[in-house]
């Protein structure tokens, strides 16, 4: 019996969702869950620093890679949403920014019957970078050309 939660070729399945976002959806073909750190503050004496435990945790960006739909709308949702929070070209642009500040986006990690074993949820997203379309073609010529990209969120 096989007890493994991902498919028998080591890959997993992964959607994204961005609440704000709901009409785009993005398959995920590579991400990592963000790492956190403690910082360790002290409490200074005169013959030593006693370290304490921390109370303001760090994470580490959320890099995602995506493959982008055949009419870019998963990949023109982050754009326009990266131009209307940071230099719309119209007043009307910055007014109809789909993502707002403090949205949640979820991870969601499907096994090799595409049932869903995780679900990650990531609070308070904010986008930060969105990647140049890479185009790819495939040896196999039914696939054809394959879209993928970038997105960077703290």
């Amino acid at each position: 019996m096989n007890t493994s939660v991902l498919n028998s070729s080591g890959r997993f399945n992964a959607t994204m969702q961005i609440i704000g976002l709901e009409d785009v959806s993005f398959n995920v073909t590579e991400f990592a869950i963000p790492s956190i750190s403690l910082p360790i503050p002290e409490q200074v004496t005169p013959f030593s620093n006693i370290p304490l435990h921390s109370d303001k945790p760090i994470f580490d960006d959320l890099n995602i890679t995506y493959i982008v739909d055949e009419q870019l709308k998963n990949w023109l949702s982050l754009y326009n949403t990266a131009i209307g929070h940071s230099y719309p070209i119209e007043y009307e642009n910055r007014c109809n920014v789909a993502m707002p500040h403090d949205t949640f986006a979820y991870i969601h990690i499907y096994n090799s019957r595409n049932r869903n074993i995780l679900s990650v949820k990531f609070h308070n997203v904010i986008l930060t970078n969105v990647g140049e379309l890479s185009f790819t073609t495939t040896d196999n010529s039914s696939a054809g050309l394959t879209m993928t990209s970038t997105a960077t969120f703290k």
